[in-house]
């Protein structure tokens, strides 16, 4: 799971501004993010209850090189034939 924080006036801005410290979270790393956990492994949990949850795609793009290429291989490789 990757936890970042952010802040938006409006939930609509929330995706965008994920991005941003995503980026930063990888900068300069060699590896991206690793695949995402099921989402009931935490929406189960009394410990994350209180606020609400929300998937956001992330541009891996947007990412370092290394980072981008590996995460891309690993997207691609679990990707439906």
């Amino acid at each position: 799971m990757i936890c970042v924080f952010s802040a938006a006036d409006e939930a609509a801005d929330i995706p965008r501004m994920v991005q941003e410290p995503v980026q930063a979270m990888y900068e300069g790393k060699s590896n991206g993010p690793t695949p995402a956990s099921p989402l009931d492994r935490y929406s189960q949990s009394g410990e994350y209850t209180g606020g609400f949850w929300m998937l956001v795609d992330v541009d891996l793009s947007m990412l370092s090189t290394g980072a981008m290429h590996d995460a891309l291989l690993e997207k691609l490789a679990s990707a439906p034939q």
